[in-house]
């Protein structure tokens, strides 16, 4: 009887331990899609150009215009792999 319920305990335990957290429920997991991080700097094209404007440099490339944006309530909603393609098929997101 006792090697049974130290088994079965066992057993419980091993299932416990290798159950399979959701990464935004798991406090370890804090870079999952996120770039590397680095200083903030700005690559211009010589010392001249670095005296003025980043907007006027060729290197500058702005953010601003339309994005696709897809909200959801719960990351098990998210869209499939592969929504950063630009040939990904968004027609179901709401406008």
């Amino acid at each position: 009887m006792k090697t049974t319920l130290a088994t079965l305990i066992l057993t419980m335990g091993v299932a416990a331990a290798t159950a399979k957290t959701p990464e935004w429920l798991d406090p370890e997991v804090n870079a999952i899609n996120r770039a590397p991080m680095h200083t903030d700097y700005f690559a211009f094209e010589n010392d001249a150009k670095a005296r003025g404007d980043k907007a006027s440099s060729a290197n500058y490339l702005p953010l601003n215009g339309l994005w696709k944006f897809h909200w959801v309530a719960d990351a098990d909603q998210r869209p499939t792999e592969g929504f950063y393609k630009t040939d990904f098929d968004d027609s179901e997101w709401g406008r």
